[in-house]
């Protein structure tokens, strides 16, 4: 008898531990806040309203990307991005923008009183790069800055930056990105600071 309550334990604590569900880790969310230029430009009578980034297909989602020698795009099992990356680069661009001192007011384009200008932009690549060299962070973003009533295009750029990768996961990409964007922001605050105000503006 008591064999067999010993036998009935042991099944019930076998079969309790596999039943119970193991505990789930969360993921890892990796935040960044890269620095905007300083602000080194002559200031215009112009307001410019930065419309949010939109972002291509597999930059839609926080996890990480990377992308193999093959051509595979994958994402990484845990690790993951704090904020959408588009949403990332539209914060960091403005911030930039407004700290260039060139325009009377940069902001949301939906909350400027009918802004002069106005910035859009499309997030083309934002993963990790694996070859058999080694491995690189990649941001490659499209801008396109306009006039806001007559749509006049008034400059345009594909811009890309690319950061070798010391280490492995997501914290030494989180790294390596952080640096390509900041170089990112400062191509981009120097082309459109440079641009100049139309006669007819």
């Amino acid at each position: 008898m008591r064999r067999l309550s010993a036998l009935a334990l042991v099944a019930a604590l076998f079969l309790g531990g596999c039943l119970t569900p193991g505990v789930v880790e969360p993921p890892l969310q990796y935040y960044m806040d890269p620095a905007t230029p300083p602000a080194e430009t002559e200031a215009v009578a112009v307001t410019l309203g930065v419309r949010p980034f939109m972002a291509t297909r597999p930059y839609q989602s926080l996890p990480m990307a990377y992308l193999t020698p093959d051509g595979v795009l994958a994402y990484y099992g845990k690790d993951q991005w704090a904020e959408m990356p588009a949403a990332l680069l539209t914060r960091s661009m403005t911030d930039a923008l407004a700290r260039s001192g060139r325009f009377v007011d940069v902001g949301d384009a939906s909350t400027l009183s009918r802004p002069d200008w106005q910035l859009t932009g499309e997030l083309r690549k934002y993963h990790e790069r694996r070859t058999a060299e080694g491995h690189s962070a990649v941001v490659e973003l499209r801008l396109e800055m306009r006039e806001a009533r007559e749509r006049n295009l008034l400059w345009a750029a594909t811009l890309r930056e690319e950061t070798p990768i010391d280490g492995d996961g997501g914290q030494a990409l989180a790294g390596a990105m952080k640096a390509s964007i900041e170089r990112l922001l400062l191509q981009a605050t120097d082309a459109i600071t440079a641009v100049e105000v139309p006669a007819e503006s």
